[in-house]
């Protein structure tokens, strides 16, 4: 099974930064693989 990472940039202060499977099936879902394996938001500034 592949993954694909995906990373999009809104504007420079945030990031968000999604780990997730390429495929989801009946046989994925049964056995326990996650769909989504890592979100991550980041930001330079402290909120």
């Amino acid at each position: 099974m592949s993954e694909v990472g995906n990373e999009k940039k809104v504007n420079s202060e945030y990031s968000l930064q999604v780990d997730c499977a390429s495929a989801l099936n009946f046989v994925l879902q049964q056995n326990s693989v996650p769909l989504i394996r890592q979100i991550l938001i980041s930001s330079t500034e402290t909120i």
